[in-house]
């Protein structure tokens, strides 16, 4: 769906100082933090530290998909897509499903007593600590729509494909156009332009 919106794009690309230019900076902060949990996964293994090895295959679909997130995140930035509700549903999931290891995590470092310290595992304590908060962080940025650098909007133009998913599935793009309906019978000027895409 993300591949087909951007085909669709017919917007210009992105501004440099934009929400997309903060979720590439954070993809790859966050790709650096999965990579090094995904190699002390496999350190651990290969030395017999942990050898579960529970955490690689988490750790390396994780780094795939993170991957594959900045990849489509750099060319969402060149094609000028403003929004995407695939990769907005992706730092939801790893949000709320991220939270109760956030939370036990959190837990067990306030509750480690001294003698205890030596078995608690430190180095992945902090990496996920770095981890979350970022994931956050990208799950903010994605509830606001991004600007193009050249935008041809005016006060015709649908506001509809220049708004944030979030605006897109409540509908608050039309709140404006309500509200103004609300107070006065509305003329045709008042209205916008159809989109491209619903114009047969």
């Amino acid at each position: 769906m993300v591949l087909y919106a951007v085909h669709k794009s017919t917007n210009g690309p992105l501004k440099y100082c934009s929400f997309t230019a903060l979720r590439i900076l954070i993809s790859t902060i966050l790709f650096i933090d999965v990579t090094i949990l995904l190699g002390y996964g496999i350190y651990e293994n290969y030395y017999g530290i942990n050898s579960d090895g529970s955490y690689i295959p988490g750790n390396g679909i994780l780094l795939l998909a993170i991957g594959l997130v900045f990849v489509l995140t750099m060319i969402s930035r060149k094609r000028g897509l403003v929004t995407s509700g695939v990769l907005f549903n992706f730092w939801l999931l790893l949000a709320v499903c991220g939270f109760p290891e956030f939370r036990y995590k959190l837990s067990s470092y306030m509750n480690m007593e001294e003698e205890n310290e030596k078995d608690f595992d430190l180095l992945r304590f902090y990496l996920f600590m770095v981890y979350y908060p970022l994931v956050l962080v990208q799950l903010f940025t994605s509830c606001f729509a991004d600007t193009p650098r050249y935008s041809m909007m005016d006060k015709k133009t649908c506001p509809e494909l220049f708004t944030s998913f979030l605006s897109q599935i409540t509908f608050n793009w039309f709140t404006e156009l309500a509200i103004k309906g609300y107070k006065k019978p509305l003329e045709p000027e008042d209205l916008w332009d159809l989109n491209e895409r619903d114009i047969s």
